[in-house]
């Protein structure tokens, strides 16, 4: 199973986000900024990834849609996979906001159904480090709306596997 990757160290723990695809050293890496400990101006850098934070899939440039891509298994070149409407820091803000309350280390592993109206249909969580991450990220995904995966041209349904390493 492939995924979202890169997300690196942060101020008050980390969050990796792994992928079985090739890494590129020569990729740009944006970072999603939490708030400054107090008595600082300096934001913490809660993760680091190859692809946009704040963008929808169809600002991207053509080496970071292919990067996020390469995170889904057997999609043609045809084909869009889904996308949250809001970008991934829609995703990503509240589950390291939970993580930065539980601060325990380990590995979290979900796969939500995104039907082709953009909605999340079934989800499963595979593998988390606590109970309560497991329950807010869950919510997060059932809660996200997507812009729905494109097979031949046509909304479809379409997998979206999140995997998170938390250290």
């Amino acid at each position: 199973m492939k995924i979202v990757k890169n997300l690196l160290p942060a101020l008050f723990g980390s969050i990796v986000i792994a992928s079985a695809g090739i890494a590129s050293a020569a990729t740009t890496q944006y970072q999603l900024k939490g708030n400054a400990p107090t008595g600082t101006k300096i934001a913490s850098i809660d993760a680091t990834s190859s692809i946009p934070f704040d963008k929808q899939y169809f600002e991207f440039s053509a080496s970071e849609r292919e990067s996020f891509r390469s995170r889904f298994d057997q999609i043609s070149k045809s084909d869009v996979p889904p996308f949250p409407r809001h970008g991934m820091q829609s995703i990503y803000k509240p589950i390291l906001a939970e993580y930065k309350k539980t601060a325990k280390s380990g590995k979290l592993s979900m796969m939500a159904t995104v039907d082709k109206t953009g909605r999340v249909t079934q989800l499963s969580v595979v593998k988390s480090p606590n109970k309560s991450l497991a329950k807010v990220s869950a919510a997060v995904l059932r809660d996200t709306r997507f812009n729905p995966a494109f097979c031949d041209g046509e909304p479809c349904e379409m997998s979206f596997p999140v995997e998170l390493t938390f250290q």
